[in-house]
């Protein structure tokens, strides 16, 4: 369905690759030597049949031959040896280690390669110690040149990797709430709110089909009300459109981005769709993303940035580096989707690469795959960083017990980082894939906290809710973090890094500018983030505090991070041409009354020229500096001064 691409995915393994020349020739090495190891006429007979069958890949018939084999002759060692190939083959893998210890039992020089394939097998039962013997006994038995001691030594070094993560653990496996919700069918983790008490999950009912005879997918939301996690809401209506499924939560919870699969408005396979909330309780009709996202191939698993300005979503179209890719699109300026990049043979292998996460901080990019250089059995999870020129580092395995040697479907991390969800299947074919959180235990594998704040925008004179626009900047680099407007109910959420001084700005028509300065510090949490800004009806002999506008230190030059704000100051002025204004300049009381008055008149003035600069007329400006006359706080505290130092604008007339 929408989780994987038309090739099988979920259960690809590429270490079986590895073995296949052995495990392919197995029936023919076992019959090219001089005699059988059974006397038995029938169990030869019936050994014969089995690798008939095994050749028309009827492993059923293989097997039940095979077994009638044994049960004549308990000391066959190539019927055992074949119904390890065949478990394994069949992905039966602890059978396979049964199987082919007790052909290693009865004669353990009969067939040397057998320990190759038993090393494999332990691998993927996860017991990286044994699989490790058993590449150390291949090493003995054969010499440094042959193909079977070099295939053993490369997984002999993945084995001890693999048992030393093991011995190392990255995360702590936690009871989660939402284990209530995991069933015999399959249960994947979307998305988290930004106040971590909602969560987007996908069901996959084993017992409910399509009528394309999938597996057929339900979105549903679960909210945390004191212990207690209830299902909120369903999307039941997206039924009637088709087969769906892959979806993804934007922080705020207001939309669903989700692939949808043969739809009549479509591409033709699986595209990306989107719906939002028009209310409290009403989610709108899906709208299949604009621009050159989507193609006649499979696209699915979206995963947004903190912004929303960037998607990450997988992909299985022509041109790519394996069976599916990671590829990213941005948001252009009309609100359509550009089409998709490849993230390159830097993160994308020869196998197939799925279920991207970009943590909020930005940087973090997680994803599913089963081609990378070290597997710790099936898909597991990687990650990479960008680093300070946007490329993306070489991906990392996450390790252990995030991977193990099952299958590890996708993963989602909390914007403050302390809580990890992973979607595995590590519970055997009776519980099928299942939700499980995770406590982070070492930092390098994991992303750096990101504070997600509520803002409200309200009407200072009637203390209503409005709409506007806003920008949030990096004050130091004056980098545009995020931009938009607030949604239908005046409210938006922006994403914060620890430490980090930042400025935000809100534009209105018919509203004065309005500017603050944000920070957060070490820590983070994202309970309770709900910030209220004001904006005043824009009416004559207001004062608005420029809080973004500010001077090196006893002078009048401007620093850097304050262009942003005047520079918006400018277009508001442009915009508002039956306006004047008066830029008033304010000190704290350190020094002279006379030199305060004199560098808060300079100040005033060096906004006005910048103005002028930008296009605004010299006979709409005036300026009066007020020294430390006008105090909007004591001056005994360093935080008291900070307040006094400012610049403030009043709309004196029309």
């Amino acid at each position: 369905m929408a989780n994987e691409p038309a090739e099988p995915q979920i259960h690809a393994n590429s270490l079986i690759k590895l073995f296949a020349v052995v495990a392919f020739l197995l029936p023919l090495l076992l019959s090219a030597q001089d005699q059988l190891t059974t006397g038995s006429k029938k169990a030869a007979a019936a050994y014969h049949k089995a690798e008939k069958a095994y050749a028309l890949e009827d492993f059923d018939e293989s097997k039940q031959l095979l077994h009638q084999a044994v049960s004549i002759d308990e000391k066959f060692i190539e019927a055992y040896l074949l119904l390890g190939e065949i478990s394994a083959h069949t992905k039966k893998y602890q059978s396979a280690v049964n199987y082919y210890n007790t052909a290693i039992q009865i004669d353990s020089n009969f067939f040397k390669p057998v320990y190759n394939l038993l090393g494999e097998s332990y691998y993927l039962v996860g017991d990286y110690q044994k699989a490790a013997q058993c590449f150390r006994t291949t090493s003995r038995l054969f010499p440094p040149a042959n193909a079977a001691n070099k295939l053993a030594q490369r997984w002999l070094r993945k084995s001890e990797l693999a048992d030393s993560l093991v011995k190392q653990p990255v995360a702590r496996q936690l009871k989660s709430g939402l284990d209530a919700f995991n069933t015999a069918g399959d249960e994947y983790i979307n998305g988290i709110k930004f106040d971590n008490k909602t969560y987007l999950l996908t069901h996959k009912d084993r017992n409910k089909a399509t009528s394309e005879g999938m597996m057929k997918e339900e979105f549903y939301i679960v909210g945390i009300e004191g212990e207690v996690y209830t299902k909120q809401d369903q999307f039941n209506y997206l039924e009637s459109y088709g087969n769906y499924g892959a979806a993804a939560m934007t922080a705020d919870g207001s939309k669903l981005y989700f692939a949808a699969c043969g739809w009549s408005e479509g591409n033709g396979s699986c595209d990306i769709c989107l719906v939002w909330r028009e209310n409290d309780t009403v989610w709108s009709q899906p709208r299949l993303l604009p621009g050159k996202v989507n193609t006649s191939y499979w696209e699915s698993q979206a995963a947004l940035s903190a912004d929303e300005k960037e998607m990450y979503f997988a992909s299985n179209r022509p041109g790519g580096y394996g069976g599916s890719d990671i590829y990213k699109s941005v948001k252009l300026g009309d609100g359509s989707w550009s089409a998709g990049i490849n993230l390159g043979p830097e993160i994308n292998s020869q196998g197939d690469e799925m279920s991207p996460f970009i943590h909020a901080d930005g940087k973090s990019l997680y994803f599913s795959s089963n081609g990378q250089a070290f597997s710790m059995g099936g898909r597991d999870i990687y990650f990479s960083r960008a680093d300070e020129t946007g490329r993306w580092t070489s991906p990392v395995n996450v390790g252990y017990p995030v991977n193990t040697f099952a299958n590890e479907m996708n993963i989602v991390i909390s914007a403050d980082a302390r809580m990890v969800f992973l979607t595995s299947d590590r519970g055997g074919d009776s519980t099928g894939f299942d939700i499980l959180a995770f406590e982070p235990l070492k930092q390098e594998v994991f992303p750096q906290s990101v504070h997600y704040m509520q803002v409200v925008v309200l009407d200072k004179a009637s203390s209503q809710r409005i709409t506007a626009a806003f920008m949030l900047y990096e004050s130091d680099t004056e980098t545009t973090i995020q931009h938009g407007e607030t949604d239908f109910n005046g409210t938006f959420f922006i994403a914060l890094k620890p430490s980090v001084e930042y400025k935000l700005q809100l534009e209105k028509p018919g509203y004065l500018l309005y500017s603050e300065q944000l920070s957060i510090g070490e820590d983070v949490s994202n309970e309770n983030s709900v910030h209220m800004a004001t904006l005043e009806p824009l009416v004559l002999n207001k004062q608005v505090v420029l809080n973004n506008v500010l001077f090196e230190t006893g002078k009048s030059t401007l620093r850097l991070s304050s262009f942003t704000e005047l520079s918006n100051l400018a277009v508001f002025l442009t915009q508002n041409q039956q306006y004047r204004i008066e830029i008033s300049g304010h000190t704290d009381a350190v020094g002279t009354d006379k030199d305060n008055l004199v560098l808060s008149e300079q100040r005033a003035r060096a906004v006005m020229l910048f103005l002028q600069e930008k296009g605004v007329a010299a006979g709409r400006i005036t300026t009066k500096g007020y020294g430390a006359t006008k105090a909007v706080a004591g001056n005994e505290t360093e935080e008291g001064r900070k307040l006094n130092r400012r610049t403030e604008i009043k709309i004196i007339d029309k």
